[in-house]
């Protein structure tokens, strides 16, 4: 049978048999030893771009984290261990990753526990250290620079979850430890009807001008209304939300376009009720003082509202109705005897969300809603609380039966 190498014309057929000569053996070794020189170069040029790479597959806020969980573990190193690195060093370098163990990690860890950081904090820390050791560990998704054993070991020091994530904070307690730093919510601020129909109403009076009224101080009140119901009513985060365009907005479709960063999609909602009522208002006051294109959303500078613009307007108009502020007694109103934390947009993402499944909102619009990319999100931000109050099934088909 014929040699399918010869057959696919991959060898001379006059050269299959011919027994090679001096020359011919001295271009063979000068070949293979051409292709290991050119094997090798390929390895470390790849091998020096896998940091790069990696980055170049990052959104910008989460290369913006990984700094600042870098930054963590550099003082970390310098306060514990007297080592001088930088974040920009760890992140650019996996040569700076060289004499990384498992023992320093598990040491970085713990330095975190004692100096009160919560467990999230903790968790997405090691979970940018574990990254970037993946990056300098063996070939070939790694530069090679942390033995297979130790990146093994490594890869061992997790964060804490669930039962384990509990006991540790009640421990960290009972030691008059801090089990968290900084002015990050540790869960969202729960909502219930008759603070969502107060908020609905709630805008502020537009600062007293020096000189004389602003266009801006005409739209204040039409403006928050209709941020409210598209944080409310279609669940936008923040980002989507200061995205927005006034050519987003279709009334002869009724439909507002929504460009979901998170999963580089964009969506076709129709508006809600209250969406499109507030809209209409909204968008005549803009035709009024002769805006007709661009930003939905401006500040008083003319320019797109930042996302840190509206969570600070959530946030101060929320505080009106005792969210992480005084209320008019001058003590913090309770829910179950909680303090009421301060308000965010996405708190109200979490209240739309419940308020679509007790509806009976299948999983699958609610998901398509959010604009989640799967199932398992909207069961998160949706999830039954402890301090939600279970409704009985028998009671709501036994409302329904008094209806008919």
């Amino acid at each position: 049978m014929d040699d399918p190498i010869e057959q696919r014309g991959l060898i001379p057929a006059n050269l299959v048999d011919a027994p090679l000569s001096n020359d011919d053996t001295d271009e063979r070794v000068a070949f293979e030893t051409a292709l290991i020189h050119a094997g090798r170069a390929a390895n470390e040029s790849h091998l020096h771009d896998i940091f790069a790479e990696y980055h170049a597959t990052c959104r910008p806020n989460t290369l913006k984290r990984h700094y600042y969980d870098l930054r963590c573990l550099c003082e970390f190193l310098a306060e514990q261990r007297h080592v001088t690195l930088t974040p920009q060093q760890l992140a650019l370098s996996a040569e700076s990753w060289r004499g990384m163990t498992y023992g320093l990690v598990a040491d970085f860890r713990a330095w975190m526990l004692q100096g009160g950081f919560s467990l999230g904090t903790i968790n997405n820390r090691l979970a940018a250290v574990r990254q970037y050791c993946r990056l300098a560990g063996p070939p070939p998704k790694g530069a090679g620079v942390l033995r297979n054993d130790e990146f093994t070991a490594i890869l061992t020091i997790s964060g804490y979850n669930g039962k384990v994530a509990r006991n540790v904070d009640r421990n960290r307690a009972s030691s008059a430890m801090p089990t968290r730093v900084g002015n990050k919510k540790a869960d969202f601020t729960r909502l219930s009807s008759k603070d969502m129909k107060q908020l609905r109403k709630t805008t502020t009076p537009p600062p007293t001008p020096s000189r004389f009224q602003r266009d801006h101080d005409v739209i204040l009140q039409a403006r928050d209304a209709v941020m409210w119901s598209l944080l409310e009513e279609h669940l936008l985060r923040v980002g989507e939300l200061v995205s927005l365009d006034m050519e987003n907005v279709d009334f002869e479709e009724n439909t507002i376009t929504v460009y979901r960063e998170k999963g580089d999609e964009t969506w076709i909602y129709e508006m809600g009720p209250q969406t499109e009522a507030n809209m209409r208002v909204y968008l005549k006051q803009l035709e009024e003082i002769g805006r007709e294109s661009g930003p939905l959303f401006l500040g008083y500078g003319g320019k797109k509202m930042t996302t840190s613009a509206i969570n600070k307007r959530v946030g101060i108009l929320g505080a009106q109705l005792g969210f992480g502020g005084r209320s008019d007694q001058g003590t913090k109103e309770k829910i179950k005897g909680k303090p009421r934390q301060r308000l965010s947009p996405h708190d109200l993402r979490h209240y739309g969300a419940i308020e679509l499944l007790n509806e009976g909102t299948p999983l699958n619009e609610l998901q398509a809603i959010g604009g989640w990319r799967t199932a398992h999100m909207p069961l998160h931000y949706a999830k039954v609380s402890k301090d939600a109050v279970i409704r009985s099934p028998k009671r709501k088909k036994q409302a329904e039966d008094e209806e008919r």
